[in-house]
């Protein structure tokens, strides 16, 4: 077992749906100065990163067993090691 911080990174690749669903959350966020949308930016395999937190806070209400996906099943997780 390992454990895990939710401020730690995990890369995830978005699906056309949850690309959706997180341009509605940002278009909802009501900030001071408006900036434009943009899509988080992807590697050469497509995935994305982001903290934990900030994915659950996106997508949580989008999930369940029935839903439709907002990203892949597979999630990378970054390991911290010391050194």
């Amino acid at each position: 077992m390992i454990s895990f911080n939710i401020n730690s990174s995990v890369k995830v690749k978005l699906t056309e749906h949850g690309k959706e669903v997180y341009r509605e959350w940002f278009e909802k966020l009501d900030l001071p100065v408006k900036q434009q949308f943009q899509l988080p930016t992807e590697d050469e395999e497509g995935y994305s990163t982001w903290q934990m937190w900030h994915l659950m806070r996106v997508f949580g209400n989008e999930m369940g067993m029935e839903c439709e996906l907002c990203f892949n099943t597979v999630i990378r997780i970054f390991v911290y090691t010391a050194e």
